[in-house]
C-alpha cells in the first residue's frame, strides 16, 4: 500500500536495519546535525583565544577543549556522576507543535534548548574564562543564520542535509548553577539557549504510485468569449 512509507523530515520509515549511521542520525538527523556543525564552528572561532587563555588561567587540562564533550540530552540530572568532559555541549529536543496543511502533510515546529557548560571553576578562572560563553552564543547564533561554513565539511549547507526547513534562536541566558550534594561550592559558568526548528512531515519521494498518464484540453477564447482554438492531448507518462 502506498501509505506504508512515509518521511518524517529527513527520516524515511521503515526504518533500514543496516545504514551504517548511528541510530540518533537515523532517527533524528536534525538533531545530529546540530551536535555536529555546533563543535566544529565554535572550535573553528573560538579554538586559538581559548587555549591561550586557560593556560594564563591556570588550566592546561582544557587546551585543545572548547568542547570537550558532546551529547543529545538534557545532562541535569547527571553532573554530580563525574561522567562528563567539560566545557560540555548538549542540544535536546523539549517538546513540539504540528501545523496540518493536508491529510498526508503537516509541519511540526520542535523546541531545543542547548546548553553549553563550563567546567567548575574559582572566581580568578571564572573572571578569565566566563566572556567565552558570549563568545559560543555569537558564533551559534551567527552560523545559525548562514546555515553553512566554508571550512565544515566542505562548506556542506547543513540544515538542508538535516532535513530541517527552517531554524531560528528564540532566546538566550548566561548562568551559573551549583550541584545539590555540596560536593563543590564551585559553580558551573553555563549558557542556555533555545531553538525553534521547523520540518515538514508526509510521505517521502517515489513512495507514490506512477502516474499512467493524463488527458487534457485547453480552450483559447477571443475578445466575444468565442472559443477559437482547442488543443486536446492524450499521452502516456
Amino acid at each position: 500500500m502506498e501509505n506504508q512509507n512515509f518521511q518524517v523530515g529527513g527520516i524515511n520509515f521503515p526504518l533500514a536495519t543496516s545504514t551504517g549511521k548511528s541510530l540518533l542520525q537515523d532517527l533524528d538527523p536534525g538533531l545530529f546535525w546540530l551536535l555536529d556543525y555546533f563543535p566544529s564552528v565554535i572550535q573553528e572561532f573560538l579554538g586559538d583565544r581559548w587555549n591561550q587563555e586557560v593556560n594564563a588561567a591556570g588550566r592546561s587540562d582544557l587546551d585543545g577543549y572548547v568542547v570537550h564533550q558532546a551529547i543529545s540530552y538534557d545532562p541535569a540530572n547527571f553532573l554530580s556522576s563525574n561522567t562528563f568532559e567539560f566545557p560540555l555541549l548538549a542540544v535536546f529536543n523539549t517538546g513540539s507543535t504540528k501545523e496540518y496543511q493536508t491529510i498526508t502533510l503537516y509541519r511540526e515546529i520542535r523546541q531545543f534548548k542547548l546548553l553549553y557548560i563550563m567546567d567548575p571553576l574559582d572566581s580568578v578562572q571564572t573572571a578569565l574564562l566566563h566572556p567565552f560563553l558570549k563568545g559560543v552564543e555569537d558564533v551559534i547564533v551567527n552560523r545559525t543564520l548562514e546555515g553553512v561554513d566554508s571550512n565544515y565539511r566542505d562548506g556542506l549547507p547543513v540544515w538542508m542535509v538535516a532535513g530541517i526547513e527552517s531554524i531560528g534562536i528564540s532566546n538566550s541566558q548566561i548562568n551559573n548553577f551549583t550541584l545539590d550534594n555540596k560536593q563543590s561550592n564551585q559553580p558551573f559558568q553555563v549558557l542556555m539557549m533555545n531553538f525553534d526548528i521547523a520540518q515538514i512531515k508526509g510521505y517521502k519521494s517515489g513512495s507514490l504510485e506512477d502516474l499512467a498518464g493524463s488527458d487534457a484540453t485547453l480552450d483559447g477564447y477571443n475578445s466575444s468569449g468565442d472559443v477559437v482554438i482547442t488543443v486536446e492531448t492524450m499521452e502516456d507518462v
